[in-house]
């Protein structure tokens, strides 16, 4: 499977582990191009692309940002329509105390106000929050 990853940070690094391990070819993307190099280079079967160039035939994006860097990270790609859409994203604190939506509300809710009151976009195939269910009308 072609699998686009945003972010080389540790959980980013420990999914294109094991996702090039299983035989998947994955793209990395990060706000850090070099990161995302350095980390491709470690593992047979992955590469880096700057945002614009990272979707290039892949069929599952998987968002491993920080909760805030999310939206502005899928923006970065393009369109999406078509992908299944992964995020592992949590909505923490700096000091990952507490939550940055408190306890009235939940990351789906956020998802779901995202990006123009949708996160993935039109046309994303599934959308999915490891750990938390469905996006809410998107899927």
């Amino acid at each position: 499977m072609n699998i686009t990853l945003i972010g080389a940070g540790n959980m980013g690094s420990a999914f294109v582990k094991q996702l090039t391990r299983a035989g998947h070819a994955v793209r990395i993307t990060a706000r850090d191009l070099a990161k995302a190099q350095t980390l491709a280079a470690a593992h047979p079967g992955a590469t880096a692309a700057a945002a614009k160039e990272a979707l290039a035939g892949s069929d599952v994006v998987i968002v491993a940002t920080g909760y805030a860097d999310a939206v502005p990270a899928l923006r970065s790609l393009g369109s999406l329509d078509g992908k299944v859409v992964i995020d592992i994203t949590n909505p923490l604190t700096a000091d990952y105390m507490g939550l940055t939506l408190g306890h009235s509300t939940s990351a789906a809710e956020g998802d779901r106000q995202g990006a123009a009151g949708r996160r993935g976009g039109e046309g994303v195939q599934h959308a999915v929050r490891a750990g938390a269910g469905r996006w809410p009308g998107l899927c």
